[in-house]
């Protein structure tokens, strides 16, 4: 095959590819602007007590969650809701990296000591489902080490 050839077809690829991403990208950025109208930004800490203060989760287990979201995603999600659901109005997110979710159970089984099954990886769909399912796999190994201490 000539060279000139394979470089027409190489050049292209990459132009079909960076007009994709391009699509892609401004349908991202316009779905995450469209969920997050309105609403104002916060801070993890401001996120924590808007949300979870009254819950007896620790603000450590919210900010912590809040982190790990946004550095999978990669996105900024200081105007998230406790509701936001990533089956739902969030689901977009993933159109982009469908392993994301894998990767943000793997952090958050890292970041907090714990194992999440499939099970409760799969039910755990809202911003508040995610941080409560954190809270009760914490309580529970603290619940274990306190037990076996006494034993």
């Amino acid at each position: 095959m000539d060279i000139g050839i394979v470089v027409a077809l190489v050049i292209c690829l990459l132009v079909v590819f960076v007009i994709k991403y391009v699509k892609t990208d401004a349908k991202y950025k316009h779905d995450l602007e469209h969920v997050f109208a309105n609403r104002p930004a916060l801070t993890g800490d401001e996120f924590y007590q808007h949300y979870f203060a009254d819950t007896g989760v620790s603000q450590d287990v919210v900010v912590g969650i809040l982190e790990i979201l946004e550095q999978q995603l990669d996105i900024d999600l200081s105007r998230l809701a406790a509701e936001d659901d990533f089956s739902k109005n969030l689901a977009f997110l993933f159109d982009f990296d469908s392993m994301a979710d894998v990767a943000i159970v793997v952090a958050l089984e890292e970041r907090f000591d714990i194992d999440i099954s499939d099970k409760e990886a799969a039910s755990a769909k809202s911003v508040n489902q995610i941080v409560r399912l954190i809270h009760k796999k914490q309580s529970e190994k603290a619940s274990r080490f306190n037990s076996s201490l006494v034993h």
